[in-house]
């Protein structure tokens, strides 16, 4: 069934939706109120800058990373909203208002991006400590199970349909751990980035005279294999690669303070 994107206002109404759930101390606080009031009344250069102050600061927040996004949206910066959208979703992976700007930006600018499998984008909504409470309940159940096959009289009787239960249930547990060492390292974005200048290409060669290998649209994804200089040899999705200008370019994650 085809959906329909969402329209720049719609935009703005997720916008008003993320800033209700967020909270700091009271000075950043009162900041991100009043850049949710600069961006009502379209003053979007007082709110990107005050948006701007709360990363300076080091503050983490999906909300943030969304609304600063949706900012430069309405800016007319789409590289950066779509790299803020990123950062939003490796924020919290969960989050829906995010997801569905991503989609709206993918069909409006057409750019590269790495496919993620079904598993990888439902994993991607569970909760941080997902694997580890399923390891750690089905690991006690296992364990008391065994412990009661051992000494009560009463499971005695059964005890290779205990055993098994066991055996079945401390599996569960293992898989429960390995999801949450999954689940723990999802976040590792440190080597993608999102293409944020226009006219980006990638090259054959680190210099402005090279053969172009692919023209990278803004938002497009790539993963930096090394860097060199002003330049930086990526991966490209469909499996190509080549060398793009460092200045066309931002990581996905961390954040620092590398924003202008």
């Amino acid at each position: 069934m085809n959906r329909s994107a969402p329209t720049p206002s719609s935009l703005a109404a997720l916008f008003i939706l993320a800033v209700s759930a967020i909270c700091f101390s009271q000075e950043p606080d009162s900041v991100f109120l009043s850049a949710n009031t600069d961006f009502e009344s379209n003053d979007f250069e007082q709110a990107e800058l005050k948006f701007q102050s709360l990363i300076e600061k080091g503050l983490i927040s999906s909300e943030l990373y969304f609304n600063l996004g949706t900012t430069h949206f309405r800016l007319g910066n789409e590289g950066e909203a779509m790299l803020w959208m990123r950062r939003a979703i490796l924020a919290e992976p969960g989050m829906p208002e995010a997801r569905q700007n991503i989609e709206f930006l993918r069909t409006r600018l057409g750019f590269l991006e790495f496919d993620d499998s079904s598993l990888s984008q439902l994993l991607k909504t569970l909760p941080p400590g997902a694997g580890r409470w399923t390891g750690t309940f089905c690991l006690w159940i296992g364990l008391l199970c065994a412990a009661g096959a051992v000494f009560s009289n009463r499971l005695r009787r059964n005890r290779s349909g205990i055993a098994a239960l066991s055996a079945i249930l401390i599996t569960i547990s293992a898989g429960g751990f390995a999801l949450q060492h999954h689940l723990s390292h999802r976040v590792d974005a440190t080597n993608f980035s999102t293409i944020t200048s226009p006219n980006a290409a990638a090259l054959t060669a680190p210099t402005p005279s090279a053969k172009i290998v692919i023209p990278l649209p803004l938002g497009s994804q790539v993963r930096v294999l090394q860097t060199s200089s002003q330049w930086c040899y990526v991966d490209i999705p469909g499996n190509l690669r080549g060398w793009v200008e460092s200045s066309d370019i931002k990581s996905d994650w961390p954040i620092a303070t590398q924003n202008p």
